[in-house]
Parts: C-alpha cells; sequence; structure tokens
C-alpha cells in the first residue's frame, strides 16, 4: 500500500529522507572530495550522520556482465536497498560519487518536497539523462517559458532514464525492488540472458538504469516519477564503468591531465550556470 507523507513547512532532503547514500569506490577520493563539495552546495554536512558513504562494491571478475565496474554498480544498487529494508528506512536518497547538483536544487527544493509528501510514490528519479535518440523535452512533455529557479514539477516516468547518479526509493518498493534485480541477476549468472523492452530492444538488463526501467515496466502498479526539470547530472571524470572511453583515456596521459581536469571544471560552472538560467535548453548540450 502507498502512502502520503506529512506536509512540513521548508521542508529540506535531510528531513525528508532518512538516508542519504553516496556510493563511492575507496581509491576515488577524487571524486569524494567533489562529492564533499557538491553536498556542501545544497546545505549538507557531508559528515552528518544523514549522509552514508557506501563503498562501492567491486567484484573480481566481470562474469557474465560487460565489465567489473557495471556488475560493481549494480551489486551496489542492490545492496543499498536491502540495507535500507533491514534497517527500516521509510525512504531513501541514493547518490553517485559523478553527481553534479543543479544551481536550482535549494531554491525547488522545499516546493519539491511540498508537492511529494502530497502524492503517491515508489521511485523518484531527481537527476537523468535522456536516453539514446530521446530529448528531455520529451520526458518533460511540455514546454512552458516561465520556468524559473524556483520551479519545478513532478511527472510520471514513461521512458526509460540513463544514468542512476540522482535518485530515491520508498519503502513501499523495496520487497518488489529486491525480488526483481535479484531474479535479473541470477538469470543473467546462469544463462547470460538479459530482458529486453520491444520498444527499446538495445537495452541491457545488466546496466542497474535499465534494470529499473524493466522493474517499472514489469511492475505497472508502481509509481515512477522523475523531477522536471532534471535536478542532476553526471560529471565529467575518468569512468570506472566505461574506462575505454575517450575522456578516461586521456586521464592516463600525464602531460596533459592538469589540463583535462582544468576543461571539466570549466564545463561544469558552465553548465550548472547555464541550467541555472534555462533549464530547459539543455537537449544540446552534450553531457
Amino acid at each position: 500500500m502507498l502512502m502520503k507523507f506529512k506536509r512540513e513547512r521548508n521542508m529540506n532532503i535531510s528531513d525528508f529522507f532518512d538516508k542519504i547514500y553516496v556510493i563511492n569506490l575507496p581509491e576515488r577520493v577524487d571524486r569524494r572530495r567533489e562529492m564533499e563539495k557538491e553536498i556542501k552546495s545544497i546545505g549538507l554536512n557531508f559528515n552528518s550522520e544523514k549522509v552514508k558513504i557506501f563503498p562501492a562494491i567491486k567484484p573480481t571478475e566481470k562474469l557474465a556482465f560487460p565489465s567489473i565496474g557495471v556488475l560493481g554498480c549494480y551489486l551496489s544498487h542492490l545492496e543499498i536497498i536491502k540495507i535500507a529494508k533491514t534497517d527500516k528506512l521509510s525512504h531513501i536518497l541514493v547518490m553517485e560519487d559523478d553527481l553534479a547538483i543543479s544551481s536550482r536544487f535549494c531554491s525547488v527544493q522545499t516546493q519539491l518536497l511540498d508537492e511529494l509528501s502530497q502524492v503517491n510514490w515508489d521511485l523518484l528519479f531527481l537527476g537523468y539523462l535522456a536516453y539514446n535518440k530521446l530529448k528531455l523535452s520529451d520526458y518533460y512533455n511540455f514546454y512552458d517559458p516561465d520556468i524559473s529557479t524556483t520551479w519545478t514539477h513532478l511527472k510520471k516516468a514513461n521512458y526509460p532514464t540513463l544514468g542512476t547518479h540522482f535518485y530515491a526509493v520508498n519503502h513501499t518498493a523495496y520487497d518488489s525492488l529486491i525480488l526483481f534485480l535479484e531474479e535479473l541477476l541470477k538469470k543473467r549468472f546462469q544463462t547470460c540472458f538479459f530482458e529486453k523492452d520491444p520498444n527499446f530492444d538495445d537495452l541491457d538488463g545488466a546496466y542497474i538504469d535499465t534494470a529499473y526501467y524493466l522493474f517499472r515496466k514489469q511492475n505497472p502498479e508502481i509509481v515512477s516519477l522523475i523531477v522536471c526539470p532534471s535536478l542532476g547530472w553526471q560529471r565529467s571524470s575518468p569512468s570506472d564503468i566505461s574506462p575505454r572511453m575517450i575522456s578516461s583515456s586521456l586521464d592516463k596521459v600525464v602531460l596533459i591531465k592538469p589540463l583535462v581536469s582544468f576543461l571539466r571544471l570549466i564545463k561544469l560552472k558552465l553548465k550548472k550556470t547555464l541550467d541555472y538560467l534555462k533549464p530547459e535548453l539543455f537537449d544540446w548540450w552534450d553531457i
């Protein structure tokens, strides 16, 4: 049974969520430092009891998955949901350590959480990227020239979303989500099988964001929402899941690594500035 939550004036995310998990590989000190800045930017204390650094799982083999990083990501998210269930947490917020939080967040969080407290929900994606050839405007399904830094909207998630860098889970979804992810994992290990969706046949359930979409499709009673416009994206940084990406390869070139890091910082600051001014125009920006 879904439930609604009591409204509170000037509510912030530390009031609303029982625990905020930040997934981080212990060796990625660079990402941990960046996440400290992101957390601080929205008024949270990185060392508070509400914020929990979850040491990302790093398997020794990739088994039936595309890479060790993909398997580790899947297992890490699954384990967090299981911990939340065991600890009887009402609802949790999950962040990955490459998250960049919109500059609009502090302005809209009270309105967002007020709206969320009045609706039934199971999954909420606060930050996401557009899948394949889709555009963010396809997810929003509206255009409002009056979109401002103090306004946001909750909408049903109808399309696959890329990324699990910024999302929330209500306790009402724990049991069914854990069961689905464990069954999908078992199928993958046994037969290298992965679920498909007839409308998006290139989706691979080995990736946790795709697994969440398949979960939503196979469980239509699950209320899955997205925040419009999106409030988070992934920072450019060396990837542990896709180490062959050009940006990750450039980080291995010692002479240009400082330049690459500097350009990433400039890109992040520029995107945050533009996002604050015109969040609905981001289809053109290759994140």
